[in-house]
């Protein structure tokens, strides 16, 4: 069994999500973000946490209004919501990302958001342009199909 623990560890450590409060209508604050989300968006989990999860804190010049627009629509509504989105680092670096936002509709007393992230930028992009691939593409045993 301890192989699997650190098996577990180890892939929920790189995972990118957030986890927020759904019946806090201000915001939806985030209520934990995962060590994967913080190394993703460049913020330590301190400035990341009691932020909105709509991710305003990541959106810039490149970011589509109309995602934008979707992703509060889907926060209020509580849908859920999948696109690709331009964010930024808190350095500024641009990074495209699949978003995932769910909310466990089965116990309404419960209220969680949960969002999960992974970057859009093809693994050979970064053999091509000589950068060093961020950690969490090598997540384990976890095949992540990435677009081209």
């Amino acid at each position: 069994m301890p192989c699997l623990k650190h098996h577990l560890q180890y892939a929920s450590f790189y995972s990118n999500f957030i986890l927020a409060n759904a019946q806090v209508a201000k915001g939806f604050p985030i209520v934990y973000c995962s060590d994967g989300f913080c190394e993703l968006a460049g913020f330590a989990r301190t400035e990341v946490m009691q932020k909105s999860c709509s991710c305003k804190f990541l959106f810039g010049v490149e970011t589509n209004e109309q995602l934008m627009l979707q992703i509060e629509k889907s926060l209020e509504e509580k849908t859920e919501f999948k696109g690709e989105i331009m964010f930024y680092k808190k350095n500024g670096t641009e990074v495209q990302m699949s978003a995932i936002i769910k909310i466990n509709l089965k116990d309404m007393s419960i209220g969680i958001f949960f969002s999960s992230f992974l970057t859009t930028k093809p693994f050979s992009s970064f053999l091509n342009s000589g950068d060093k691939p961020p950690e969490f593409y090598l997540a384990g045993h976890t095949t992540i199909k990435l677009k081209n």
